[in-house]
Formats: structure tokens, sequence, C-alpha cells
């Protein structure tokens, strides 16, 4: 087997369990969206040694705009994200972030020049017929995704679609762990401006710090196996990484049967719907990934 093959599944796992841990720490201990966005960038401050420790930490001077407006883009995407992960399953909103393909296909070809075939214009579609799989409910409506909520989400992979053009901008000057490791500064100074006004409700607990120090872990573990990943095959490593909805869609449909109350709870029907448009979603994402 292939070693970047299992370094971007194991991405994708991690990047499951981060998922889900972010949704558990939002649902029984931070439940305040500034707050919760504020303390993972906080968090994230703490891996920079390991960082450190795995490559050259280079001056970023010179990429310091792209690197910024990254920074921006990437906090913009999640400031909304994270609105609508306080209303939506975990299990709809992991599988909805395929829908940033779309918007990564439209600025590639606006802002890169990138040409693309027009069957790339059948695998969005089939994206699209995923995403309203995935939105279905009990009473076969796509509530999930004709909604206000749906629309806050597209902004924010809106903004995420639009970091990515940035990174690769900022990849000219620095790689990618020094990107991670940059941004991992500035994004905290840019969260502050959630906080400034916040006052004494700024304080959080222990227990409350550990599961968003848990989320955080995994999310940082998943870059760098992505990383890692992508030093040996970028072009299939991408889409690979992507299996991490599928990942999620299996932890809240098993602990939807262990333990309906904690997490999210739905029929079997609703999840088989779900795994379906999540397999429709993986299929076109990897099929434009190879275009």
């Amino acid at each position: 087997m292939p070693l970047y093959l299992i370094l971007a599944l194991s991405a994708a796992f991690c990047y499951s369990l981060n998922a889900v841990w972010l949704k558990i720490a939002s649902k029984y201990a931070v439940r305040e969206r500034n707050l919760l966005i504020f303390y993972s960038y906080l968090i994230g401050v703490s891996f920079l040694p390991i960082i450190a420790l795995l490559t050259k930490i280079q001056n970023p001077l010179s990429g310091v705009v792209p690197l910024f407006l990254f920074s921006l883009a990437y906090f913009l995407g999640n400031y909304f994200v994270t609105t609508v992960l306080f209303r939506y399953d975990i299990s709809v909103l992991h599988p909805f972030f395929h829908f940033q393909t779309i918007f990564s296909v439209s600025f590639a070809f606006i802002f890169l020049g990138e040409k693309f075939p027009l069957s790339t214009y059948f695998w969005i579609l089939l994206i699209i017929v995923g995403g309203f799989l995935v939105g279905l409910d009990e009473k076969f409506r796509p509530k999930a995704i004709v909604s206000k909520n749906f629309l806050i989400f597209l902004i924010g992979i809106f903004f995420y679609a639009f970091s990515d053009i940035f990174a690769k901008k900022t990849m000219e000057f620095i790689n990618f762990y020094n990107l991670k490791f940059w941004s991992s500064i500035i994004l905290p100074i840019i969260g502050l401006s959630l906080i400034s006004s916040m006052g004494e409700n700024i304080k959080i607990s222990k227990s409350q710090i550990m599961l968003v120090l848990i989320s955080g872990f995994f999310g940082f573990a998943a870059h760098l196996f992505l990383f890692n990943a992508f030093s040996y095959n970028i072009t299939l490593s991408q889409p690979l990484a992507m299996f991490g909805s599928l990942f999620t869609l299996l932890i809240s449909a098993s602990l939807s049967r262990i333990k309906p109350k904690f997490l999210e709870h739905h029929t079997p029907k609703v999840y088989f719907l779900r795994g379906l448009g999540i397999i429709l979603m993986l299929s076109a994402a990897m099929m434009i990934s190879r275009i």
C-alpha cells in the first residue's frame, strides 16, 4: 500500500475526530461561538514548537501579504461555519464541506487561469445532488440545504476556498509547515476582535478547554498527516483526505445507536441517504481532482 494513501486516510480520520470533538465541545462545553473560535486558535499556538522541530522556520516577510490574506479569509470562513456548527448535525455539516470543491474550481479558473473540461460541470452537479441527499430528514424534506443556515455555511466555505488561493500564493515563498506556523500566530491576533467586548465572559473552565484541546490536537495531527502525504502525491492525497466526512457519518451513526441523546439521533434510513450522498460527493471530488 502506498505511503501517501496511509497518510491521507490517517488525515481523513483525524479530521473526522476533530469535527466530532468540536461538535461535542460546542454542545456541552463552550456554547458561545466567539469563545469557541478564539480558544481554538489560542490552543493552536501550543503546537508551534512541534512544527519548529519538524522544519526550519522561514522568514515570512517576502510573502507576508498573501499570508495575511490567507489568515483573514480563513478566519472569516471559520466564523461563518462555526455559526452553523451549533445548528447542524455534524453528520450533515462535515459532508457539506465538499461544496468547497465547487468554489475552489471556480476560483482556480477565475484567479489562477486554470482550464477545466466540460465533464467538470457534471461532477459539480453530482456534488449538489449528493448535498441534497445529505440534507434530507426523516420526512424526505431537504431542510438542511434549503435554509438560511445553509446560506451562512456557503458564505463560510466561500471564504475557505478563497483562502486556498492565498495559500497557494503564500507557498511560493514558504512551505506547508511554515504556512501553518505563521498563520497559527496571526489567527489568534485576528480572533481578539471577537472577544474584545466580552469582558469577564472570556473565562472558561479547565474541563471546557480540554474538549477544545482534544479537537485541536486531532486537527493539528490531520494537517501533519496531510502535509506529509502531499510530499508524496498531492493530486490524490487531497481527495482522499475528504473521506473524513464518511468517517464522521460512521461515528455519528454508531453513537446514535449506542447513546442516542449524546450527539445526534436519526433513523437508519436517514443515515443511509446521507451515506449515499457522501459517496456521490466523494466520487465527484476525486474525479475533479484527477482532471
